[in-house]
């Protein structure tokens, strides 16, 4: 289950999820008119982040928004639920071959081993012919 989306700058608004099905929606401002579109909140980019925090490769994004340069600087954390313990992956566009997880490391049905500089766990993404460690997360 997931359980919350965050980043490193304060212009990304944490995104916490709830149990069950969540929506995303564009908000209307007071003053919108009918003829207003919700075109340019954001909704596109988020669930692009959101394949990028779960292993989606990042030269293959199905839009460009994450890799125009304005994000190099940027990381993301997303909160996890799995086997009923918590997660937390974390992933920077400028070093988008590695995802950090942490929490239980243990309890993964993968075992790789942990950055000891970081204390994350590193996992390879299928990248330039590397293979990729599978979680089961999905």
């Amino acid at each position: 289950m997931l359980l919350y989306l965050k980043a490193n700058k304060s212009s990304f608004r944490r995104v916490d999820f709830a149990p069950g099905v969540n929506a995303i929606v564009g908000t209307r401002a007071v003053d919108s008119t009918d003829d207003d579109t919700r075109n340019g909140v954001g909704k596109s980019l988020f669930f692009e982040i959101l394949q990028f925090m779960l292993g989606a490769d990042y030269t293959r994004l199905s839009q460009e928004r994450l890799r125009n340069s304005y994000f190099l600087d940027w990381s993301f954390e997303l909160g996890i639920l799995f086997k009923g313990q918590e997660y937390q992956i974390t992933r920077a566009c400028a070093n988008h071959k590695q995802i950090g997880i942490t929490g239980p490391v243990e309890r993964l049905p993968v075992q790789p081993k942990v950055d000891a500089a970081t204390g994350k766990l590193p996992i390879a993404l299928r990248i330039g012919g590397v293979s990729s460690a599978k979680l089961g997360l999905g």
